[in-house]
């Protein structure tokens, strides 16, 4: 056996040991927030938050978007040819937000005065 087979990497006990009283510490503060802070931690952590949030701004913040799944495929009329495709299959929940666009006095500022 030659000397780069037998290395092996491991860390120190005290290491570990720092490393699972950090992990333990983390699961107590998570443990003292709110269910709703909680819940905003794992949407943050998750991947597809970007995503999520990209929606969000785009709807302008609407307080009541409609949400629309499904998939569009546009193709060329002489040669059948895909010019595009979209599917909401990749998107967060598999829907896409878009502002519901009321304009009635009584809706929220963001939905009354977003544009776009």
């Amino acid at each position: 056996m030659s000397d780069a087979s037998r290395v092996r990497i491991s860390r120190s006990p005290s290491t570990a040991c720092a490393d699972r009283s950090a992990e333990l510490e983390r699961e107590r503060r998570l443990r003292s927030l709110s269910e709703a802070d909680r819940d905003t931690i794992r949407l943050v952590q998750d991947p597809g938050f970007a995503r999520w949030l990209e929606q969000i701004t785009s709807s302008g913040g609407c307080a009541h978007p409609v949400y629309l799944s499904g998939s569009t495929v546009t193709r060329d009329s002489r040669t059948g040819e895909v010019l595009s495709a979209y599917s909401t299959a990749d998107e967060p929940g598999e829907r896409l937000a878009v502002r519901c666009r009321n304009r009635r006095a009584t809706v929220r500022a963001p939905c009354l005065f977003s544009t776009g």
